[in-house]
């Protein structure tokens, strides 16, 4: 049986950071000038973002918030607060501003899901609600309807043609 080959110095490259030598597929291209590699390895480069990233999570998570942004909606930060400034700084629904529940830390971006065009910004009950009601304008109607109807409260009577339950 042959031994495997030793691999060519030409084959391999030693990492800066690590000092570890290594084929070079494990390391990244440039991106100057095709053959040109980087310094640091694959896994040394991979453990100084995720470093990078833990350290800066405020300005990673504003970052993925615009980019997210950007190709869900089309929008730009800018037009965020411009959405953000014509309503008020509040829920186009509710009123409720856009620091003012534990649970939510901004208003989202409400849109039609037929057209993608974008109608507002919502607090996340407020948006959740529409998606629950699919969006039909009617079934939100009817839903204020039966819950602004008199004696709507289980308290006070279980409905019309209906009786309580005997215990």
């Amino acid at each position: 049986m042959i031994p495997p080959a030793e691999p060519r110095p030409e084959d391999t490259k030693q990492c800066t950071r690590c000092g570890e030598t290594k084929p070079r597929t494990e390391f990244y291209e440039t991106g100057k000038s095709e053959g040109k590699l980087k310094s640091w390895c694959k896994a040394c480069c991979a453990e100084m973002s995720r470093k990078w990233t833990e350290n800066n999570s405020e300005h990673v998570k504003k970052y993925r918030r615009q980019v997210d942004l950007l190709r869900t909606y089309g929008l730009m930060p800018t037009d965020y607060l411009y959405l953000l400034q014509q309503q008020g700084g509040v829920c186009a629904i509710c009123g409720q501003d856009e620091h003012g529940s534990e649970s939510m830390s901004r208003l989202v971006v409400d849109h039609c899901h037929k057209t993608g065009k974008v109608r507002g910004l919502l607090c996340r009950k407020c948006n959740s609600a529409i998606g629950f009601f699919d969006d039909d304008p009617e079934r939100c109607v009817r839903a204020s309807s039966y819950l602004k109807r008199e004696g709507g409260s289980v308290d006070q009577g279980v409905g019309p043609g209906l009786e309580r339950p005997v215990r």
